[in-house]
């Protein structure tokens, strides 16, 4: 790792053909080269790299325990260190990639050029940011400060703070009109798109996806309903996934310890399974995992395939033309279009 530990905690993409996978103690960049998969370590300083976003084809701008960001030319394999007053909490690139928005442990935000490294505050903001997400109009930020969401102007003048139901913003899910669903700890809420006004809300949800013709709720006790219907099924603990077929017709929600597959249109629960890593790839599919064993749920609900024993498998993240899976023992697998081996990260992959 170039002289030092760094420690990543999830996957983050960093281009359409790219992205940066977290292991305990290393921190790769998963890419086509050549028209092959190849895992690559990236050379970084000391650090603990939570949050990464990426400026530019190639190039990576990370942060995380450290009093700084780092920059990571994907291509030449340099990494260059930005020092800061305070550890990252969140970061964000601004439209274009001109900049970066950092939101530092002691509160506030900065904006930083990436070109001239210069470091200007962004004023109005001294309240903590927990995430930072650019709105779709490019010019205002959505920053969470819980329990709150402020829309801050990425200009001059003071943001304005919409009050949230959820302790914690989990899901943001944007709408076609550009209205905003926030999902939290314990609640949802409909923004307006300018920001200003909640149009509704509802208790409790953790998660929220639109799936067919209805919203979809999973809740803290691990409930899964249409808004503002009856409870269809229930999972042992609190819902951390929920994934929708491309077509609308299935709903693949997952708790710690089991999943269920249910028919949108009918409500009606097909398949339990047990296991907690979940996707939903483009062709329908489902890809559930248990204890060493991974599950492939084709897109007509047939009989589940059992894919070759990759090991323990942590998660598995969809792609548009690729299903893969890390594993406790650091191994990371492509499970389609062929199940192969792609490399070994050296701990668990998150």
């Amino acid at each position: 790792t170039g002289g030092g530990a760094a420690y990543g905690r999830s996957a983050s993409p960093v281009g359409p053909e790219a992205v940066w996978l977290g292991a305990d103690p290393v921190r790769v960049h998963l890419g086509w080269e050549e028209g092959r998969l190849r895992a690559r370590p990236v050379p970084l300083a000391a650090a603990w790299l939570e949050h990464a976003a990426w400026t530019a084809p190639g190039v990576v701008w990370g942060g995380g325990g450290d009093p700084a960001v780092f920059r990571v030319d994907l291509a030449g394999g340099t990494t260059e260190r930005v020092s800061l007053p305070a550890p990252v909490r969140a970061l964000a690139a601004l439209p274009g990639g001109d900049g970066i928005v950092i939101a530092t442990w002691d509160g506030g935000l900065t904006v930083l050029d990436v070109r001239t490294r210069e470091r200007s505050p962004l004023p109005g903001t001294e309240r903590p940011a927990s995430f930072l997400v650019p709105a779709p109009d490019g010019r205002s930020l959505l920053v969470g400060s819980s329990p709150d969401l402020v829309v801050q102007p990425l200009g001059a003048g003071d943001g304005q703070v919409v009050h949230l139901h959820g302790t914690r913003v989990r899901t943001l899910l944007p709408q076609p009109d550009g209205g905003l669903w926030v999902v939290g700890g314990s609640g949802a809420d409909e923004i307006d798109p300018d920001g200003a006004a909640t149009r509704r809300s509802v208790e409790p949800a953790v998660r929220l996806v639109r799936c067919g013709d209805a919203w979809w709720l999973g809740e803290q006790d691990g409930a899964i309903r249409r808004m503002g219907g009856p409870v269809l099924a229930r999972l042992p603990t609190w819902i951390e996934a929920m994934n929708c077929t491309p077509d609308g017709s299935r709903l693949a929600a997952g708790s710690r310890t089991r999943t269920s597959l249910l028919d949108a249109r009918s409500g009606a629960v097909l398949r339990e399974m047990e296991g907690s890593a979940l996707a939903v790839s483009p062709d329908g599919a489902v890809w559930n995992a248990a204890d060493d064993v991974v599950l492939r749920v084709p897109p007509d609900g047939g009989e589940a395939e059992v894919i070759s024993d990759p090991g323990r498998t942590y998660t598995i993240v969809a792609s548009p033309t690729s299903v893969w899976a890390g594993t406790s023992t650091g191994v990371v697998w492509s499970l389609a279009p062929e199940v192969r081996r792609v490399g070994y990260l050296g701990g668990l992959v998150r």
